[in-house]
């Protein structure tokens, strides 16, 4: 159900090129195991999880990554949660290793992060 309306956005921001200067990002916190469970579910994955990146004037199109055959572990090009949350804030414009504070002490908005630069436009 994702695809259609995921795609629609796309091509639609496209025509009226918006793309460009919107970044969609579909996540979730966790992953799944690709086998099932006893309960007849999968359960949370950390390890491993997929994220759709698109537009923001991304450099690189397709899928960046690679998992092992049972999609428990990244065996290529892995990207961490703190260096994810880097690339969009990069693209979006903030810098990623500034804080914010809350009264005097300073707050990190990533956990030390590092944009990936071959996603980078």
């Amino acid at each position: 159900e994702l695809d259609k309306a995921l795609s629609t956005l796309i091509t639609d921001l496209q025509a009226h090129r918006l793309l460009e200067k919107t970044l969609i990002v579909v996540n979730t916190e966790f992953g799944r195991p690709s086998a099932f469970d006893g309960g007849g579910g999968r359960g949370h994955q950390g390890s491993a999880f997929s994220v759709v990146l698109a537009g923001g004037g991304l450099k690189h199109h397709g899928a960046w990554g690679v998992t092992d055959d049972e999609c428990k572990s990244p065996v290529e090009n892995p990207v961490s949660v703190p260096n994810l949350f880097a690339t969009v804030l990069a693209d979006l414009g903030i810098q990623p290793r500034k804080e914010l504070f809350d009264g005097d002490r300073p707050v990190p908005i990533t956990d030390q992060g590092t944009p990936v630069a071959e996603l980078m436009g």
